[in-house]
């Protein structure tokens, strides 16, 4: 798993990372940064758009290093909530 800086819009998908493993749910805020599987599909995809690219280092704020599977809250600029 590697921790990249999501910048599309807020949205929501579902990751199969093997045929027999369990989908894990991944919430992407714009702004945070969340752990993905580097060779899986959806991050080519994401990072050809645009929206995703290799978080610097030492940036974890908003990263969930337990599972990865939901990113933390939303930027200051958004004035969303989650």
């Amino acid at each position: 798993m590697s921790l990249y800086l999501y910048s599309g819009p807020d949205t929501a998908f579902t990751l199969r990372t093997s045929p027999e493993g369990c989908p894990t749910d991944i919430i992407a805020w714009s702004g945070t940064v969340i752990e993905l599987p580097p060779t899986h599909e959806l991050v080519r995809v994401l990072s050809a758009k645009g929206w995703l690219v290799p978080a610097p280092a030492g940036n974890v704020s908003g990263a969930n290093p337990a599972g990865g599977n939901v990113s933390g809250g939303k930027s200051a600029k958004s004035g969303k909530t989650r």
